[in-house]
Formats: structure tokens, C-alpha cells, sequence
């Protein structure tokens, strides 16, 4: 078994921040990444497709640094790269799986310490037509034109949150054509979020996101406010998106549907932080009525309720690539104050000037998730022949028969319909259960969330059986 000082979950810009604090502060660091690179969905290195700093101004500035920051360390950090952290113990054993094609094996590591920095996922409502080939979220669609790929010619971009301006100006300056940005807010309702940019130090993202839509506008790319896609149009693959007006709580209004031509459709409801692996370990969570979704609990350090246990960056909330940086860097600090390599006065000095500064960026995190948020009026598009579980196939209809048979929480439901059993273990169908279940009932029960176990993510039955190991990894 390999034993570490400090093993961190997620090589986005947090992961790789407390990796690189980490190791300049003399701890044995390893660093666990699920994809082939570090950078996240947002700083991964520079794209094919994009000139260099092109538009991109202080994210390029971040790139650029975060990456040369982590070279100067990299020969001091264990980096794993395609792998899947499977299962996390209490006892802060983790266990992590090689996913790629050359490898078909796996580690056990016994970490001091845990920085859980997975980072989050795109927030999904379903409708009609959402599970055809061609229908990407607005953060997947994103990472592919980032590296170079475009995989359509007519794009409809539906959804709320920063990541959906950003992802219609890198499509046209790849010369791809938009056919319409579909938005649920009005003009003056993000009004809002501009102000609390402008007020809370985002000056920078304010002129950024600015300058996008000065781009954007150029181009003559239709925008839709007060509008949603309501029905993707298509036999086999996407040819089409059906626009509807919405009301204040953006249920579509009958009569105002138009279709627009599209053989892609890019939607999501900005971002949820994925929390599996802090349930897993036992970690204190609450559900945030303001923003509507799930928060693992943490101290002014990034400190959980298990001791020794950190969750930095959009895996703790959503607020941007620098904000969780700076607690990437926070949590690595306590976490070697605590191991004693550093002093708590040397602690102290590092961490408070971070913590002041995040103040700002969490405030305009926050304004932004609530404008963000998915309104009830949404699950009024949901049919009963409308795919939830893309996975398992489970439809609406296959919801309510469920709870007209006795079903009243989202763990019986799976039992009943198998939904969110499939690939992604209900990463996406497990975001609106409830809601679709109360849809069905008329009536809300107490939430609740699908019981996180072992193994998080699929794994071939001969590495939970420790068949598989890197027998030059033990100590």
C-alpha cells in the first residue's frame, strides 16, 4: 500500500494548486486526475483550435502560470492521471483504478491527509428529445471546442451561467454557426448578476464576459431571452430545436414555439458540485434552499466535519477557477500545519489573506448560482415519454407508474426502475428525481439524495477484488 502525506482527488485548478503548495511545503504529495491532463474544464492547455490568449485574457494569464507553477513541482507529486477514485474509506484509504487502454490496474493509497477537488458538473433539466446523438451539456460541449473539435455546423446554445456565453464565443471564432442563444432570464433579470461582478472585485470577468458578447453581437447571433428549448427535433440524431416564450418561472408559454434549424444542441442550468466522494468518507452535508442543490460542510480552513478531510474549489461551490485555487492553496497549508511541517503563525500568514479575498468571489458565486437556478415552471416540458435516465432509458412515465406504486424517495424509486444505476452512476438524472417525483405526486416529501457507495464509478469486478495492483508503488 502506498502511503502519502497528502493525496488530492482532482487535478482542476484547485487540485493543482494544493499540489503545488503541498509540495513546496515538503509534504509527499499524490495527485489523482480522471482525465489524461490536469487543468480542469477550464484551464486545461491552450486548445488546437484557439490562437493563444485569444479572447481569453485572465483565464489564458491562469493557464499559463497554474501550468508552469506545476512543472517547477512536478518531479516532487505522485500524478495519476486517467483514474477513477472508486472508493475512499474513513480511515482515508483510497482506491483508484487505471482507466486507460494500456493500463488495467490499480492502487491502494493510505493518505494523513485528503483534499477532495473534483470539481462539478453541469446542471441538467430533461426534455424532450434531450437524449438524442447531437444534445451535449454546455460544459461538454465547451471542453470539446477547446481542444479543437467541432462537432456540428448549426449550434443552439440553451441554458443560464457564465459558461454559456463563453461557449458561443468560442464557437463562432471557430466559425461554427450559431443558430440561436436560448436564455430563461430576461434582460433585467441578470441585471443582478452584473451588478454584484462590478461591487464584488469581478471588474475582471465583468470586462471579460463583455467582450464575449461585443464578439458575439458581431456575428449577428440571434438571442432568445425569456426563452427555452422545449423538444431537440429528430429521428436518430438532432435536427432541430424547438424555442418556447416562458413566463416569471420560466414555464413555457403555448402558442410561442418556433423551431430552429440545429444539428447540435448544447443545454445546462450552469453547475452543481459533485459530492459522492465526500458522502462516501461520511462527510456533513446540507441542502442550500437559496441555490438548490447539495453543499458538503466546511470550516474557514476547507476543513470538513471528518477530520483531516478538505473539499476546495466548485466541489465545496460554485465561484470561478481563481477562487478555488486560492482554496486549493488554503487547504494544503492547514493540511501541513496539522502534519506539522509548517508553524501556525507561518500557517496564519498564508491562509488570511486568501480568505479575505474569497469573500468577494463567493458573493458573486452565489448571485450567480441563483440566477442560474432552475425555476419550476422547467418540469412542465417533461413528458411522460420523455427520457430521465439516458443510461438506463427510464422515462417520466416510468417515474409516475413507480410512485403510484408506492415509491416515496429517490433510493426506492432506483430499486423500482433501475434509474441511476447506469454508466454514470445518476450523476444527471439523479439532479431532478425528486422534483420529477413530486411532480408526479403533486405532493413533496423530504428530499433526499442516492445513498453513496463503493464502487463510486464502474470498475471491472477484478480490481474490487484487488486482482489487480502496481506492485512498484508499495512501500
Amino acid at each position: 500500500m502506498r502511503k502519502a502525506d497528502l493525496v488530492i482527488i482532482g487535478g482542476g485548478p484547485a487540485g493543482m494548486s494544493a499540489a503545488v503548495e503541498g509540495a513546496l511545503l515538503n509534504l509527499d504529495v499524490v495527485l489523482i486526475e480522471d482525465c489524461s491532463e490536469l487543468g480542469g474544464k477550464v484551464l486545461k492547455k491552450a486548445s488546437l483550435l484557439l490562437k493563444a490568449g485569444e479572447g481569453e485574457g485572465s483565464e489564458d494569464m491562469a493557464r499559463q502560470g497554474l501550468h508552469s507553477a506545476f512543472t517547477g513541482i512536478a518531479d516532487k507529486v505522485t500524478l495519476f492521471c486517467n483514474s477513477d477514485v472508486w472508493s475512499v474509506s474513513s480511515e482515508k484509504i483510497v482506491e483508484l483504478y487505471f482507466h486507460s487502454p494500456s493500463q488495467n490496474s490499480a492502487v491502494t493509497v493510505q493518505a494523513e491527509k485528503i483534499i477532495i477537488a473534483n470539481g462539478a458538473v453541469d446542471r441538467i433539466v430533461p426534455f424532450p428529445g434531450w437524449h438524442l446523438p447531437g444534445v451535449f451539456t454546455i460544459g461538454g460541449l465547451n471542453t470539446f471546442v477547446k481542444r479543437g473539435v467541432v462537432p456540428g455546423y448549426n449550434v443552439v446554445v440553451s441554458g443560464t451561467g457564465p459558461l454559456q456565453v463563453a461557449l458561443v464565443y468560442y464557437l463562432v471564432n471557430a466559425g461554427v454557426k450559431v443558430s440561436a442563444v436560448v436564455d430563461p432570464n430576461s434582460m433585467f433579470g441578470m441585471a443582478p448578476t452584473g451588478w454584484n461582478l462590478l461591487t464584488g472585485g469581478g471588474i475582471d470577468k465583468f470586462i471579460m464576459g463583455m467582450k464575449y458578447l461585443f464578439n458575439i453581437r458581431k456575428k449577428s447571433v440571434p438571442f432568445y431571452y425569456s426563452h427555452i428549448v422545449t423538444e431537440v427535433v429528430g429521428n436518430d440524431r438532432v435536427e432541430g430545436a424547438v424555442v418556447s416564450k416562458v413566463d416569471s418561472q420560466w414555464k413555457p408559454i403555448e402558442g410561442t414555439e418556433r423551431e430552429v434549424k440545429a444539428d447540435i444542441v448544447a443545454t445546462g442550468y450552469n453547475l452543481l458540485p459533485i459530492t459522492e466522494v465526500a458522502r462516501l468518507i461520511g462527510c456533513s452535508t446540507c441542502y442550500n434552499e437559496e441555490l438548490g442543490h447539495l453543499l458538503v460542510e466546511h470550516n474557514d480552513t476547507m476543513e470538513t466535519s471528518v477530520e483531516g478531510v478538505f473539499v476546495v474549489g466548485d466541489g465545496a461551490a460554485i465561484k470561478g477557477f481563481q477562487a478555488a485555487a486560492d482554496e486549493g492553496v488554503i487547504a494544503a497549508v492547514e493540511a501541513a500545519r496539522q502534519l506539522g511541517k509548517i508553524s501556525d503563525q507561518m500557517a496564519k500568514e498564508r491562509i488570511t489573506p486568501l480568505q479575505r479575498k474569497l469573500l468577494g468571489a463567493r458573493r458573486i458565486g452565489t448571485a450567480m448560482c441563483k440566477s442560474a437556478r432552475p425555476r419550476p415552471g422547467l418540469l412542465k416540458m417533461v413528458t411522460s415519454e420523455t427520457v430521465v435516465c439516458r443510461c438506463e432509458e427510464v422515462t417520466y412515465g416510468d417515474i409516475k407508474s413507480a410512485t403510484e406504486n408506492g415509491a416515496r424517495d429517490i433510493n426506492d424509486l432506483k430499486r423500482r426502475t433501475r434509474l441511476g444505476m447506469g454508466n454514470c452512476q445518476g450523476t444527471f438524472c439523479g439532479q431532478v428525481a425528486n422534483e420529477l417525483m413530486w411532480k408526479a405526486t403533486g405532493k413533496a416529501w423530504s428530499r433526499s439524495g442516492f445513498t453513496a457507495r463503493q464502487p463510486i464509478r464502474p470498475v471491472p469486478i477484478g480490481i474490487i477484488a484487488g486482482d489487480n495492483s502496481h506492485p512498484e508503488l508499495e512501500d
